[in-house]
């Protein structure tokens, strides 16, 4: 046996499939097979230098020093085993993977060699697998005949990063290429019901299959027809056909079309921003994904979802669409699957029958939960089956009757049918319009509450999405707000199944309106004296809402006001709708005001912006503090994406006010943004003297002047002065880790990283970056973590790690807006073309780069206009001087959207050659 290898080892790991089931059925047959088996694995090891560290049972473990001898070991051995060994023909799976040996006591231990296995483990008898490295290690030097096929990449069971295999390919194996034994990807965790799913298996399984066989499903149907909870079981049980994941959006809270675009892109990582259309970001990111999108209540918004439907179907070859409207999407290869009532049996039916219906087990099922003590026979099966029949097997009809059982008996909730849904019914039967019969439903759980239960459940229907207890305390209340007299509403109101209850992100338990019995409350609330005030508690309150989280951000504490502003986001929204279509430009001022650094920690540039434009269209007399907050809160979001020459006007116009008001603090903070803005304009001796008085300022109120400190130091990297903002970056880290502000420490730590990179010191500053990035992720400031990667890319290129610069290109365009600056795209786009192979589509992308620059009112940084020349020489000569010319021409005229497009077209081209390369 040779010396075990050391070094780099190439490890082949060996098992015969099936052996346990032929140990079984045939144990001699078995015993002579295995034994001509191990013969001819140790003749092809032995033959090729393999080092055999490990058998168990009918396993190998084989250590070569090379991987083309442990490739071609690997064949010898496979081609042996297609003769019968015995009279057994046994069929081995073998994988191949290349590491690092970790060498005790003539064994190897450590992750490569578990690579190894697993990769082994991902295979089918027959077939010979390697990994990424493995399969590098031997493109080159492929035996006759052989070739690789790339299979993707897979996660493999206990390591966390993924591997893409590769199969052999020989004219003497089995060449079928089978669907690998590793884990798929795991889809979107879909929403815990609370409640079983009753039924309903004919339907589910009906959906089922027209999701097979086709590629848009609408299930449509009457409100409370049961469409979202079948739509999502039909979807849970579909997990598998899905590699790609499941991703649900809920719409039901979404007014605005364009907002409506924005919860789909959000779900796929993408947001929207100026001059790109985000439904060509979703397609070029989606690309080739099997994967299922989810919309739920699409009905209010036709218009806008068949459009993206329509263009992601005609984009994305693999993902599919399944939809849950009251109306038909009408977009052309529609399937439509209309739910139906749940079975009801027909009159004079015994319990045990009965039982055997949809209607009434979902009836029984949930009284029991209503009514522990709910026994169901032969003395109220007639009401039970009466009550299914009067409510049409309408589940969230059953539903909201079923949970009266804590106070009545079935017969006497029959004689309540009787006397509130007569005429509804009827109605609905000539009319033929369902959802009268869910408006009966709720129109007699509506009659069953006490005159203050429909007070309160009036007012709490003006909440959009979740509430917490304290917001319904303020907007549902009575005068004087007794939260005790609330908690007693909201109690008997979930007991009666008119609010929901469920966990929140934080613990708290919160609140939630069935969507149609929110629309049935707005509509009774419109009927009451009621409305104005409900709509200005709950505006008033949000705007409370706003400033304690902008209290907590200022704190230091931005993870959780920016949590916190995710779960109330529709609220918000609504808030704001409200208080601007009112007039009341003082709560909606104080709300933009509040929520402006969350819009811009968030990546939400575009929708503060829309809000503060629509603000000052009203043109609201504020007072003077007010008014500075509203300016900063735009000035700095305009600045920063969009004018940053806009941008400093606006906050020379707080600076101002801000001089009069004797709050160093707040001035300082209205100071460190406008040095900012001055800094994008190139004004660098004005931007200096502006944060240098910001810190001042800040020392002077007592609070950190980290994030100013941090603002100096940019003044110098982006003039090149990398030395100088080594030492500043240093320094104000030292301040943000003093008082322990992780927003100043993340960009502190990414930025010295990045200018430490400048200057050679490349491993160091990929560490801190890395640390930078990792703490921006944990904040959730995703323009963070977006221009982490793009610093990554860089670094990573630095080293001739291409490939990994490339995906990070690719993460990072993936997310549009979430930029601390629009021209950062196109920074992206001119590092792309440093590196894809294309060197007429990289020409173009520098040419869309460089004319953006010209266009722009602000110059940018040095390592950008660096960086630009350097590429440029480097395409010009390999294109020439008249090629590349027109090739930039071209680029220039481009749009941002197709520039993008172009960009993520070029990394995907440069990925799939590299790896096409490193097979061959």
């Amino acid at each position: 046996m040779p010396d075990p290898p050391s070094g780099t080892v190439t490890f082949l790991f060996t098992d015969v499939e099936g052996s346990t089931k032929l140990w079984e059925s045939e144990p001699e047959r078995m015993k002579l097979a295995l034994a001509e088996h191990d013969q001819r694995m140790r003749s092809a090891f032995n033959a090729h230098g393999g080092y055999v560290f490990a058998t168990a049972g009918d396993s190998f473990a084989v250590a070569f020093d090379s991987a083309v001898a442990a490739l071609e070991a690997s064949l010898a051995a496979q081609i042996s085993l297609l003769e019968p060994a015995g009279e057994l023909t046994l069929k081995v799976r073998m994988g191949m993977h290349s590491g690092t040996a970790n060498l005790r006591e003539g064994d190897y231990f450590g992750v490569d060699v578990n690579r190894c296995a697993r990769v082994m483990a991902a295979g089918h008898g027959g077939q010979l697998l390697l990994s990424r490295m493995a399969a590098g290690l031997v493109a080159d030097h492929l035996p006759d005949g052989v070739e690789l096929v790339d299979l993707g990449e897979h996660r493999l069971k206990d390591l966390a990063e993924p591997e893409r295999i590769f199969q052999v390919r020989h004219p003497h194996l089995d060449n079928q290429i089978r669907r690998l034994r590793a884990l798929s990807a795991p889809a979107r965790e879909l929403p815990r019901q609370l409640t079983s799913f009753v039924g309903r298996l004919r339907e589910a399984s009906d959906l089922g299959e027209l999701l097979a066989a086709n590629r848009l499903v609408t299930v449509t149907g009457v409100g409370g027809a049961g469409k979202t909870r079948l739509a999502l079981h039909a979807a849970s049980e579909l997990l598998e056909s899905f590699p790609d994941g499941i991703y649900l959006v809920e719409l039901a809270a979404v007014t605005q079309p364009d907002v409506a675009l924005d919860e789909v892109g959000q779900v796929f990582g993408l947001h929207a921003a100026p001059g790109i259309e985000l439904v060509d970001t979703m397609i070029a990111s989606i690309g080739e994904r099997r994967a299922l999108l989810l919309l739920d209540n699409c009905e209010h918004l036709l218009d806008t979802v068949a459009l993206l439907v329509y263009r992601l179907l005609a984009g994305c070859s693999e993902i599919k669409v399944l939809a849950t409207s009251r109306a038909l999407l009408g977009v052309e290869g529609e399937a439509v699957y209309h739910v139906p009532a749940l079975q009801m049996p027909p009159v004079g039916t015994d319990p045990v029958t009965a039982m055997g219906y949809d209607a009434v087990r979902l009836f029984i099922e949930r009284a029991r939960l209503a009514n522990s003590k709910f026994e169901f026979d032969h003395s109220n099966v007639a009401a039970v089956v009466d009550l299914c029949r009067q409510l049409d097997g309408i589940p969230l009809a059953l539903e909201l009757a079923a949970a009266r059982l804590r106070v009545m008996s079935p017969a006497q909730i029959v004689e309540r049918l009787d006397e509130r849904f007569r005429l509804l019914v009827r109605s609905a039967r000539s009319g033929g319009d369902r959802q009268q019969t869910l408006q009966a439903t709720i129109d007699w759980s509506y009659g069953l509450l006490e005159e203050h239960e429909r007070v309160a459940f009036r007012r709490l229907s003006w909440f959009t999405g979740s509430f917490s207890l304290d917001a319904a305390r303020v907007v549902g209340g009575f005068d004087p707000l007794d939260e005790f007299e609330v908690i007693e509403n909201l109690s008997a109101l979930v007991d009666k199944s008119m609010v929901a209850a469920a966990e929140g992100d934080d613990g708290a338990v919160r609140y939630r309106l069935l969507e149609s019995v929110r629309h049935y409350g707005r509509a009774r609330l419109g009927e009451s004296t009621d409305e104005q005030l409900v709509a200005a508690r709950h505006r008033r309150y949000y705007a409370d809402f706003a400033e304690a989280l902008q209290v907590k951000q200022r704190q230091g504490r931005l993870a959780e006001a920016l949590a916190q502003r995710d779960q109330d986001e529709s609220n918000l929204r609504a808030a704001l709708r409200s208080a601007i279509d009112d007039g009341d430009g003082v709560l909606a001022a104080r709300t933009i005001a509040a929520l402006g650094h969350l819009w811009y920690s968030a990546g939400l540039h575009r929708e503060g912006i829309e809000w503060c434009r629509e603000l000052a269209e009203l043109d609201p007399v504020l007072d003077d503090q007010l008014r500075a907050g509203v300016l900063h809160t735009r000035g700095t979001l305009v600045g920063s994406w969009a004018d940053p020459a806009f941008g400093a006007e606006l906050l020379a116009q707080e600076v101002e006010l801000r001089r009069t008001f004797g709050d160093p603090v707040r001035l300082g903070s209205a100071l460190n943004n406008f040095g900012n803005l001055q800094l994008d304009l190139g004004l660098f001796d004005e931007a200096n003297a502006t944060i240098v008085e910001a810190i001042a300022l800040f020392r002077e109120g007592g609070a950190s002047p980290g994030l100013s400190m941090c603002s100096l130091a940019h003044i110098a990297f982006h003039q090149g002065m990398y030395e100088v903002a080594d030492e500043r970056f240093a320094a104000a880290l030292e301040e943000g880790r003093r008082v322990d502000d992780p927003y100043v420490i993340a960009l502190t730590t990414l930025y010295l990283g990045v200018s430490k990179a400048w200057q050679g010191e490349t491993e160091e500053g990929r560490r801190l970056a890395e640390e930078g990035r990792a703490g921006f992720e944990a904040l959730k400031v995703a323009p963070g973590v977006a221009d982490a990667d793009f610093y990554l890319a860089m670094i990573d290129r630095s080293q001739g790690r291409l490939d990994e610069a490339a995906w990070r290109l690719l993460a990072s365009l993936a997310v549009p807006e979430a930029k601390w600056y629009q021209a950062a795209q196109f920074w992206n786009m001119q590092v792309v073309a440093s590196i894809i192979d294309d060197c007429a589509c990289a020409a173009e992308l520098l040419g869309a780069a460089a004319a953006h620059y010209e266009r722009a009112t602000e110059p940018q940084p040095a390592f950008v206009i660096d960086d630009l020349g350097a590429t440029r020489a480097v395409l010009e000569d390999r294109l020439g001087s008249a090629e590349f010319a027109a090739r930039t021409r071209r680029g220039g005229a481009l749009t941002q959207a197709q520039a993008v497009a172009s960009a993520i077209t070029g990394l995907h081209r440069f990925i799939d050659r590299t790896a096409a390369v490193d097979v061959a």
